[in-house]
């Protein structure tokens, strides 16, 4: 009898421990984001450049970027579809402001910066006429 019960304690502390062990793995996957692609950031002017294409039924996670500026002017992620993103466009980050020659990026973890919802596409739009935004960033689909 005292076996018995020992091995039914047994039996539910593994039961447990599987389903802690998967409740953590999952809570991983959403907090970290390995990024399989990347794309190259080139716009120039006040203008809306896509960046990355939209996916129907995945959504795009950035887990890195980094920009720089030729001359003075702001910059902001937006997503959206039709050509360029001009239709639904949705602001992901707020303006960012550049210094002549100054740079902005994420910071150096793998955290996902912001997540495009599905069936859109990642686009850039500056705000200097003579303005050359220049960078990379790092992202997923699924």
């Amino acid at each position: 009898m005292q076996s018995l019960r020992t091995s039914k304690r047994i039996a539910a502390l593994c039961v447990l421990l599987v389903a802690a062990t998967n409740a953590g793995v999952a809570d991983q996957h959403n907090s970290v984001a390995i990024a399989d692609s990347s794309a190259a950031i080139n716009a120039v002017g006040a203008a809306t450049v896509q960046l990355v294409a939209l996916s129907a039924g995945e959504k795009t996670v950035v887990t890195r970027w980094a920009v720089t500026a030729s001359v003075a002017g702001t910059f902001k992620f937006v997503y959206g579809t039709g050509t360029l993103c001009a239709t639904g466009l949705t602001a992901l980050t707020g303006a960012m402001n550049l210094a002549a020659n100054g740079f902005a990026g994420s910071p150096g973890n793998l955290s996902p910066q912001f997540t495009v919802p599905s069936g859109n596409a990642l686009c850039i739009t500056g705000t200097g006429s003579s303005q050359s935004l220049n960078g990379y960033l790092s992202y997923s689909q699924f």
